[in-house]
């Protein structure tokens, strides 16, 4: 949600700050957000790590954790592809699309956080 009314708001703000995270050129800004990433997804992985069928919406824990880890270590790995799938995915024209859905599932993860948990 930190992202998601700003995007809605300044589209093209946003995108110059998306931009000049992944630029390969920023040194050790990169390095700092691809850490983050795996940092995130290790500390969520470190509380749940686990899949099951038998999990119910705890599923969606682990799934996080799994998937910020993966884009942390394709980020590090393949920079110049991480940064132009980050290009295409933010485009002028589809950020207040990426704030919509933004919200919507800040909206779904409160809903789970009071109502089922």
């Amino acid at each position: 949600m930190a992202f998601a009314l700003p995007m809605l708001v300044a589209p093209q703000m946003i995108r110059r700050e998306v931009m000049n995270v992944v630029k390969e050129s920023a040194g050790y800004g990169h390095l700092a957000f691809v850490f983050v990433m795996v940092a995130f997804g290790l500390w969520i992985l470190s509380i749940e790590y686990r899949l099951g069928s038998s999990m119910g919406w705890n599923i969606i824990i682990p799934i996080i954790g799994y998937l910020s880890v993966i884009k942390g270590v394709t980020a590090l790995w393949w920079p110049k592809w991480f940064k132009e799938t980050v290009n295409d995915l933010y485009k002028e024209n589809t950020m207040a699309a990426w704030g919509i859905v933004s919200v919507a599932i800040g909206i779904f993860f409160w809903w789970l956080a009071f109502s089922v948990y």
